[in-house]
């Protein structure tokens, strides 16, 4: 990293040589998880209906289909192990487990709402229902 940013032949994106358009398959570092590429199909099936889909949200999209994926491997080592570990001199502490899955849980719920994937961003973002608008259209019409 250079004083003014990042020098020649850094990588600035996840995945810089795919290109953004208005394609909706899931990106290729998803390809290997199941999970990931099933909580990308719905998170983008849910933006597509609110109408609120755009190009620039690939990328925090693909960071929330990580999240979402990672999520049940770090719950189910703090469930095998109670989330705790004891160090050499007798003292517990939380264990690595436990702390990368607050991390991780911290990181999903805010790209939730700032995606709007929440119901309370949802309502913050005042998304209209296509009902409200069939209904202004025909009253409109009528005049």
């Amino acid at each position: 990293m250079g004083r003014r940013g990042p020098k020649k032949g850094d990588e600035l994106a996840l995945n810089p040589a795919e290109p953004v358009g208005n394609d909706r398959k899931p990106p290729k570092s998803l390809k290997n998880n199941p999970l990931a590429i099933e909580t990308w199909q719905r998170s983008v099936d849910q933006l597509v209906l609110q109408g609120t889909y755009q190009d620039c949200d690939r990328f925090a999209l693909e960071r929330h289909a990580i999240c979402a994926a990672l999520i049940p491997k770090y719950a189910e080592a703090c469930f095998k192990d109670g989330g705790y570990q004891t160090t050499s001199t007798g003292y517990k502490q939380v264990s690595a487990e436990l702390s990368c899955f607050l991390k991780v849980s911290s990181e999903l719920r805010s790209l939730e709402r700032a995606l709007g994937l929440t119901p309370e961003a949802r309502r913050n973002m005042n998304l209209a229902t296509v009902e409200e608008d069939e209904l202004a259209g025909f009253l409109n019409e009528a005049g």
